[in-house]
């Protein structure tokens, strides 16, 4: 009849939209697992570069640490060379340093971690991009409230996290701007602010600006934010953006602090 067979056709069509429903599902874990081992791809493929990196930048930063060394004791003790050359000679150790790290991360490494001063490493990192933010015009302030807090880390990570989130604000202010950083302590956690005066980042973009190789500019790598959100990451904190076309970009990252040590709210401003 033809009740019976309207039963049955409705009964097929319910099968039917079951076992599609079934191979969408599927479809959607087969495209996750596809997009997983093309980021597993990408990073041995990093790793490899790492490796090569390391290898081609060692010998002549070697070459160039010796000459320094060399011109460092033929100079007179008054000589005022000398400050010039023993800041070089500070520099290479710090690039040793890290192309130690960057060793040890590519052969799946670890640094043990100490407490740091992370008021300390940001005062480094500015100095190390003094040069590039004078000559793009643009203005850095600090706000250390953190008194004597420290967090469990390495240094050498979480400088290049500063040096990262820096120089994206850097690109993104090519006509000059502003770049204000502050620390704080919340809540049993020491609190990182990076603020610019830059483009900001689209709202559709946001989620993946973390993403490795990701990019959108014309000679970007895709690599500084994807890095500064493993450093964070593999330190136990946080990483969130507050960003808008209008009114620039800002990074909030949080620490645990090391033990229970609360900021005695010091400032300092640069």
């Amino acid at each position: 009849s033809q009740a019976a067979l309207a039963i049955v056709n409705a009964s097929l069509h319910e099968r039917l939209r079951e076992r599609l429903s079934q191979l969408e599902k599927a479809h959607e874990e087969l495209s996750r697992k596809h997009w997983q081992l093309l980021q597993a791809e990408r990073l041995m493929a990093l790793a490899g570069l790492a490796a090569t990196f390391v290898h081609d930048l060692k010998a002549p930063l070697v070459s160039i640490g010796l000459m320094a060394r060399t011109a460092l004791d033929e100079l007179r003790p008054e000589d005022p060379g000398r400050a010039t050359l023993e800041k070089i000679i500070a520099e290479i150790v710090r690039v040793e340093e890290y192309l130690r790290k960057l060793a040890d991360t590519a052969s799946h490494g670890r640094q043990d971690y100490t407490e740091v001063d992370l008021g300390q490493v940001i005062g480094e990192s500015i100095d190390l991009m003094k040069g590039a933010l004078l000559v793009r015009h643009i203005e850095t302030v600090t706000n250390i409230g953190h008194g004597r807090a420290k967090i469990m880390g390495s240094p050498i990570e979480l400088r290049q996290l500063v040096l990262c989130l820096i120089q994206n604000s850097l690109e993104a202010m090519p006509e000059g701007g502003r770049i204000e950083v502050a620390t704080s302590v919340e809540d049993e956690k020491l609190k990182l602010v990076i603020k610019d005066t830059g483009a900001g980042i689209p709202e559709q973009i946001r989620d993946r600006v973390f993403s490795l190789f990701f990019t959108t500019k014309p000679h970007g790598s895709g690599l500084g934010l994807f890095i500064a959100k493993r450093i964070v990451t593999d330190h136990g904190g946080t990483i969130e953006i507050e960003s808008s076309q209008a009114g620039g970009t800002t990074f909030v990252v949080s620490f645990p602090l090391s033990g229970s040590r609360r900021g005695s709210g010091e400032t300092g401003e640069k």
